[in-house]
């Protein structure tokens, strides 16, 4: 089952960032809004709300101040830990001119 596991993908999209630990910061103050998406891939419940997520993205993009992004928490440990991810479907709200510790 380990072995599926890293075999499952993430959407890609070019309509959303990517997001990593090391640019994280920067992002958020790049943007009026930042939605992030903490996921594990292999969740189906994550995977049917990926694919709404990918369209939001997709409406959103010529939004100026505005960005959606999808974080692969296997690749990405930190912002896992960071933000206590679990396989629990939620997306997080940072708003650029506000701290990063406490996302909406």
């Amino acid at each position: 089952a380990e072995e599926a596991e890293s075999e499952v993908e993430l959407p890609v999209s070019t309509d959303l960032l990517d997001v990593t630990d090391a640019n994280f910061e920067e992002m958020v103050g790049d943007h009026e809004a930042l939605v992030l998406a903490p996921r594990y891939p292999w969740c189906t419940r994550c995977q049917q709300q990926d694919k709404a997520f990918v369209e939001a993205a997709r409406v959103l993009s010529d939004e100026p101040g505005v960005g959606l992004a999808i974080v692969d928490v296997r690749e990405e440990k930190v912002l896992g830990r960071r933000f206590q991810a679990a396989c629990s479907c939620r997306v997080l709200l940072f708003k650029g001119d506000e701290p990063t510790s406490d996302p909406y």
